[in-house]
């Protein structure tokens, strides 16, 4: 039985260990700020522009069929709203793996979480079911963490190293 509980806190300790640490390169402001534009486009595609409010197709597309009482093209929208958040989230985490844009990451995975909470009351909508995705979107934070996130960002953009040119996001208006 001891040699069990040292081997579960042993194996650990050595995955965390500087072999393990050094195995894979640090990752580079250029890593970074393609992940990160990769994690705002995903973003504008699924919901729109949350500073200039202008709705995306998806979004627009999923109002419209809310509107015309088509549940099943809402329930396809929503599903390919949800996907495209995901793939934001997903950009978010392999972006947060350069140091000082970590915590922008964070908050914009916290943001696009909320987004879908947003969505799925969208869904609860069209099924008929009593839902407001504003409250869900603020209720899972996003409104907290859509102001974290800016300034953070800004903290990720000041951090550019020197040398490096700005990084414009490809059909979105922002760049780092």
């Amino acid at each position: 039985m001891r040699i069990v509980l040292l081997a579960l806190l042993v194996l650990p300790l050595a995955a965390c260990g500087p072999a393990a640490a050094s195995s894979a390169p640090p990752a580079t402001f250029e890593e970074f700020a393609a992940d990160a534009c990769d994690a705002f486009e995903a973003m504008f595609r699924a919901v729109g522009n949350p500073d200039a409010g202008t709705p995306s197709e998806l979004s627009a597309a999923l109002d419209d069929a809310i509107d015309r009482g088509d549940p099943a093209e809402a329930n396809r929208l929503a599903n390919a709203i949800l996907g495209e958040l995901e793939q934001g989230r997903q950009a978010a985490a392999a972006a947060a793996a350069w140091a000082p844009g970590a915590p922008a990451m964070s908050e914009l995975n916290d943001v696009l979480t909320a987004y879908a909470a947003y969505i799925r009351a969208k869904q609860e909508q069209s099924a008929g079911n009593s839902a407001d995705p504003q409250a869900a979107f603020e209720a899972a934070g996003g409104v907290d963490s859509w102001t974290a996130m800016l300034g953070a960002a800004q903290s990720a953009a000041a951090a550019r190293p020197a040398n490096a040119p700005p990084h414009e996001c490809d059909g979105i208006p922002m760049s780092w």
